[in-house]
């Protein structure tokens, strides 16, 4: 209800001072849901109640939604959001599409946190494929201020980040990464980071999915455009390629 109602209190004219009060009350709220969400999550898992779902999904479709999602969370910070898809990718998945995108919201979310400018690529490579499955890595890279490498080996700690220094200054209360490791190995996989103090952070996964076999395979046709030239021009090198 609060969330509801601050996002229609939002649509009307409003003051400056009223605008950023009710920017206030959304940003709270929305940490608090999600904080309720995890813990909720966590003692699913530590019951053992936790089921996770098979239904058809386009994994695509999802890497795009959570990067336009994170687009509203930028606020004024100098980054470009990108999202990179393997052009061998082609299948509709059976999967749980809920905890997939929430695995990637959170990297996304860790990824704006954490960076001020620069970038945020979410990539999707297809590792390996046959008939009926395939090996995906996906992966979140930013441009943020890293992590160093004493610190790396506490970032997946129950209600821990980083450094002490970052829930003051970031926010947030150390349980996203900790609860998508859990969820990753609840589908046989598990989470990897790199990072480079100053330069930014690499979170990957690689998980093995069954393919949709009755669903039709995914195309776009291209056939008026063959044989002519396209000029793409974009002021970001990760853009242009």
């Amino acid at each position: 209800a609060i969330v509801g109602y601050a996002d229609l209190l939002c649509s009307e004219e409003l003051s400056l001072v009223q605008r950023n009060m009710m920017k206030v009350v959304q940003s709270s709220s929305e940490t608090l849901l999600e904080l309720i969400n995890d813990i909720l999550d966590f003692s699913r898992i530590e019951s053992g109640k936790l089921s996770l779902e098979k239904v058809p999904f386009d994994l695509a479709a999802i890497l795009y939604q959570v990067s336009e999602q994170a687009l509203a969370k930028l606020d004024d910070k100098d980054i470009d959001l990108h999202v990179d898809i393997d052009e061998k990718f082609d299948s509709t998945l059976l999967g749980d599409p809920t905890r997939l995108k929430q695995f990637i919201i959170n990297l996304v979310s860790n990824a704006v946190k954490f960076t001020q400018c620069g970038e945020i690529i979410t990539s999707l490579e297809v590792l390996e494929q046959c008939d009926e499955r395939i090996n995906l890595k996906i992966a979140v890279r930013d441009s943020g201020i890293g992590i160093t490498e004493k610190h790396l080996v506490k970032i997946f700690e129950d209600f821990n980040q980083a450094d002490g220094s970052s829930t003051r200054k970031f926010g947030g209360i150390g349980l996203g990464l900790n609860l998508t490791r859990k969820l990753l190995v609840l589908m046989d996989s598990g989470i990897a980071v790199k990072s480079t103090l100053g330069q930014g952070t690499e979170f990957s996964f690689v998980i093995s999915m069954k393919k949709d076999l009755d669903a039709e395979r995914r195309a776009v046709e291209l056939a008026e455009f063959k044989g002519k030239r396209l000029l793409l021009i974009d002021d970001n090198k990760t853009t242009e390629r």
